[in-house]
């Protein structure tokens, strides 16, 4: 999977390759790399930042009410308590659309 990485504090751009995606969100180089773009990936940020008692068990309680059609292939929690689910392969678009809609 190719990704465009960048800084936060820069424009400088990084082309990357990763056959592992969760792997690589999780053991980026620096913590202020960020994904800038990929067309084999969505990333749907659910909004739950700064949530009292929010724990990374109830990530697991929110995508578990999704269909398996519509579970993503990662997510994670991300800064203050913020949830990513990331969708790839074939249809991501529109099962992160649908997600959304769930």
């Amino acid at each position: 999977m190719k990704i465009t990485t960048r800084s936060q504090y820069s424009q400088e751009k990084k082309e990357n390759d990763t056959d592992n995606l969760y792997d690589f969100l999780i053991n980026k180089p620096d913590e202020e790399l960020c994904i800038v773009t990929s067309n084999d990936l969505t990333c749907v940020d659910v909004d739950t930042h700064n949530q009292d008692g929010f724990a990374v068990e109830m990530v697991k309680v929110i995508v578990d009410v999704l269909p398996d059609q519509l579970k993503p292939d990662c997510y994670f929690k991300s800064h203050n308590d913020g949830i990513k689910l990331i969708y790839e392969g074939d249809g991501h678009r529109s099962k992160a659309l649908f997600s959304t809609l769930y």
